[in-house]
Parts: C-alpha cells; sequence; structure tokens
C-alpha cells in the first residue's frame, strides 16, 4: 500500500515539473512580429492628415520567426485616431502556416479623427497562432499563442490656406459706380490637399451682395501649391442722392471641416466727377411740333475733375434729334454729342439740342435723355452717367392755331400787295 502511494505521489510531482517546464518553453519560443504601415502603397505613398477620410492604408507584416507557426490569424481594430470606413470593421487574414521570414499584408480604407495633431500614433493587432513543440514522454504538442504587435501610424500631412492678395473688379472704383467686384488670390500653403472649403465674403456697409449667393463660393478640392481666384460682385448703396466717396470692408471668412480662416479687405471707392442739372429751358412744346430747342445748363458736383466729357441725346420715342432732310447723316449724328476737353469739380457747362416732338401723345411732361461719359483722372477709366431732363408738352391750342392760320394770311395779303404795286409801276412807265 505504501509503495502504491508512493508511486502516485511520483507522478504528480513529475506532472507539475512537466507542465512548468511545458509553459517556460513556450515563452522562450515566442513568434517575433515587425509591421510596416504605409499610407497608400508602397509605389504610390500618399500623406495622411487630420480629418481626411477615406484613405488606403497598407499594413506589411514580417514574421521573424523563430519557429513555423501554423493557423495565424491576424486582426488589426484601428484605435485613436484611425476609424473603419462605414461596413469595412476590423481587417483580419488567416493563413495555415507562416515560416520565418515570410509577410503577410493587409490593407483597408480609413478616416482620420478632425482632432488628431501631426504626430505617430500607436496602433496594434493581434495575432493568434500556434507552435508545434516537444513535450517529453508525450511528444509533439500544438501550444496555442497570441500577443498583441505595436506599431505606429505617421499623421503628418497638414493643409493651410492662405491669402496671397485681391483686387476689386475694375482696378479702381469711384464713386457714382453702383456694382464692383472683388477677387481675392488663395493658395494652399500644406503639403496635402483641402477639401471641402467654403468661402463667404461678408460686406460692410454700403457694400452689399449682388445677389443672395453671390457672395458665397465652394471649393471642393485645392491642391498643395494652387493659387485659385474667386470673384464675389458687390452693389453700392449711397446714403444720398450724390455718390460720395466710401472706406468699406470686406471680411473674407474660410472654413473647413477642420480649420477657420478670417482676412480683412479694405476696399476704397474714390472721389470722382458726377453731374446734376443746375438749370434749363426749352421752347414751347406740342405733340407734332419740331426744330424745337432745348438749352441745358450742368454742373460737375462730384469730387473731382472730368477730362473728355461728351453728352449724347439718347434716341427715344417722344423726343428725336432734328435733322433737315438735306443735311449730311453724318453731320446730323454729330449734332447729337457735345464734347469738352475738361470738366473741373464745381464748374457748369451748357449743352443745346434741336428735337422734334412726336405726334399723337398726350400733353404730359416726358423725359429727355441725356448720356454723359468721361475719363476719370487718375486712371482715366471711363465713367457713365445718364440724365433725364423733364420736358413738358402741351395742348395745341385754338388760339394757337388761329393766330397762325392769321399770320399766314397776312402774309399772303402782303404778297400780293407787293405784286400788284410791282405790275402797277411797270405800266405807268
Amino acid at each position: 500500500m505504501k509503495s502504491l502511494l508512493t508511486a502516485i505521489l511520483i507522478a504528480m510531482i513529475s506532472s507539475f515539473t512537466f507542465v512548468g517546464a511545458s509553459a517556460s518553453f513556450a515563452q522562450t519560443t515566442s513568434a517575433v512580429f515587425m509591421v510596416y504601415p504605409v499610407w497608400g502603397t508602397q509605389e504610390s505613398p500618399i500623406l495622411a492628415f487630420p480629418g481626411a477620410s477615406d484613405l488606403p492604408l497598407t499594413l506589411q507584416i514580417v514574421y521573424l520567426g523563430p519557429l513555423n507557426i501554423y493557423d495565424v490569424n491576424i486582426t488589426y481594430a484601428p484605435s485613436f485616431p484611425l476609424s473603419s470606413i462605414p461596413g469595412q470593421g476590423n481587417l483580419s487574414i488567416f493563413v495555415p502556416e507562416l515560416q520565418p521570414g515570410q509577410d503577410l499584408t493587409i490593407s483597408g480604407l480609413f478616416n482620420v479623427n478632425n482632432q488628431s495633431k501631426n504626430m505617430d500614433y500607436n496602433q496594434n493587432l493581434t495575432v493568434s497562432y500556434k507552435v508545434l513543440v516537444q513535450v517529453p514522454q508525450l511528444g509533439q504538442e500544438f501550444i496555442s499563442e497570441r500577443q498583441n504587435v505595436s506599431f505606429k501610424v505617421p499623421i503628418i500631412g497638414s493643409y493651410s490656406i492662405k491669402l496671397v492678395g485681391f483686387r476689386t473688379l475694375p482696378m479702381a472704383l469711384y464713386s457714382g459706380m453702383y456694382a464692383g467686384g472683388v477677387t481675392v488670390f488663395l493658395t494652399n500653403d500644406g503639403n496635402v490637399p483641402a477639401k471641402d472649403v467654403n468661402i463667404t465674403a461678408n460686406f460692410g456697409s454700403p457694400l452689399y451682395p449682388l445677389s443672395p449667393s453671390s457672395n458665397k463660393a465652394f471649393l471642393a478640392y485645392l491642391p498643395p501649391g494652387d493659387v485659385v481666384n474667386v470673384t464675389f460682385p458687390f452693389a453700392i448703396n449711397y446714403e444720398s442722392s450724390q455718390p460720395s466717396p466710401v472706406n468699406a470692408t470686406v471680411t473674407l471668412s474660410i472654413k473647413t471641416p477642420i480649420f477657420s480662416y478670417n482676412y480683412s479687405l479694405p476696399i476704397e471707392v474714390k472721389p470722382a466727377a458726377y453731374f446734376k442739372i443746375s438749370s434749363y429751358d426749352f421752347a414751347k412744346m406740342t405733340p407734332g411740333s419740331s426744330d424745337e430747342y432745348v438749352n441745358i445748363n450742368l454742373t460737375n458736383i462730384g469730387g473731382s475733375n472730368a477730362k473728355f466729357v461728351t453728352v449724347t441725346l439718347i434716341y427715344n420715342p417722344i423726343f428725336e434729334p432734328y435733322s433737315p432732310s438735306s443735311e449730311n447723316p453724318i453731320i446730323g449724328a454729330y449734332s447729337i454729342n457735345e464734347t469738352f476737353y475738361n470738366i473741373a469739380s464745381g464748374q457748369t457747362f451748357t449743352v443745346s439740342y434741336i428735337v422734334n416732338v412726336a405726334s399723337g401723345i398726350k400733353p404730359s411732361t416726358y423725359y429727355l435723355p441725356l448720356l454723359i461719359s468721361w475719363k476719370q483722372p487718375p486712371t482715366m477709366q471711363t465713367m457713365y452717367q445718364i440724365i433725364d431732363v423733364p420736358i413738358t408738352v402741351s395742348s395745341y391750342s385754338f388760339f394757337d392755331g388761329l393766330m397762325g392760320d392769321i399770320l399766314i394770311i397776312i402774309a399772303g395779303i402782303v404778297i400780293i400787295i407787293l405784286i400788284i404795286m410791282a405790275v402797277y409801276g411797270l405800266r405807268r412807265k
């Protein structure tokens, strides 16, 4: 009996020793892995950056040994700042056997969190496998192993949108203009593309967008180093009927999914010439009358001189320039334009025209439109202004017609008397 108990005790001690030896052996033969992450591919690498989406990441996993391993299952579950695109989940690969020196590749598409920074981030993949070991007295046996393999993923890409310049359209804005534009020049000063760029021009008074959406622009893609220009048209709302110089500010707001930028753009509307009717007179006009004069005195009430001022009578249905049928059409056309070399600020000048009045119109006040064009110093930019001269067209009265008929009769009588006197004098001779 004693010998039996002794044998059992020896067997138990031998068993414990064996298990301990097996565990120690398994630890000393743990597999060694190296992971090499590449954004894109080895042939076409790319840079990852905060806020990027759908970026391809390739993991090259190299098994360094020391033994052959079996039933190898590798799983990569991304952690901050990476996340798999919807529907992809974790990446995994299985191989029945892996020998030292062999490598595996897994790849997928990932998004990079907006809150990440430019640095290397730790990531882990899990490797489970079996090792075939020699067990004393029992022979060979598979032992399951599991380990986490750490590696670093670089997030080193960045973009920076900068304003490199701006200009107004036209290059010089003058008081009296009611619309213009500002063109901004933007560049991406980073090393990766900027995506989903929203640009808004916020106009300060008295400027405002020319249309409800004309102050907004969207750039889907802005590559590094590229320069793009965006134009925002605007209108100018003068506080009084007489346009005056203006100093305004346009705030350029640029927003991306990650960054925001703001730039202030000073806009200057310079003083310019501006014309106003100081006085005028015209002949009594009736429907159908012709060869009637109109004299208009115009004054430059703007804050600048005007060069090469031309005042043109615009054709309209009520008043048309008078032109005798015998007159050269070129001379007739010239008669509707009057040009002056220089009109100083505060100076008054006069233009005169001969017009015909349309027949069949009702007596009322109608407008004679004048187009004023000039070169605005110092840039000599062409400027325009339209002035409407109110003209009263009176009714044709019976008395006016009667007086006209009487004058015609008197003129006829005088002519007849002259003829009779001439004939009578010849007979007396």
